[in-house]
């Protein structure tokens, strides 16, 4: 078997399985007026599983992960989740946008890591 592919074995099994939470993630596509300005967005609800990227480093905290200074956060994600900038992700409740998914170094995906930023209304 291939060394990513049970590498991707391992983290669903030993990290994403026991500690891995289900969050809503709303996929936002635009909805734009006869002058190609947007008006509005139309929304896909799905769920991910989701641990905090720090889980290695810090003590497992939800109410914690892994904040910032400026208040975002990251949260790993599956290899095969596909998730783009600007979309919401919601846990426990709250909101959140989806402000960058982080660069893979490996020659092949084993985790995706996206950064999350509290919505505001």
């Amino acid at each position: 078997m291939e060394k990513y592919e049970l590498i991707r074995q391992k983290l669903d099994k030993k990290i994403f399985t026991p500690y891995g939470i289900d969050a809503s993630y709303k996929t936002r596509t635009p909805v734009l007026n006869d002058w190609g300005e947007i008006e509005s967005y139309t929304e896909v609800t799905s769920t991910v599983k989701m641990v905090p990227y720090d889980i290695t480093k810090n003590a497992f905290d939800f109410t914690r992960f892994s904040l910032k200074d400026n208040g975002e956060f990251e949260m790993a994600v599956k290899y095969d989740e596909v998730l783009k900038t600007h979309d919401i992700i919601e846990l426990a409740s709250e909101e959140y946008l989806i402000t960058e998914i982080l660069p893979n170094y490996l020659k092949e995906n084993v985790v995706n890591i996206v950064r999350l930023k509290k919505k505001l209304n």
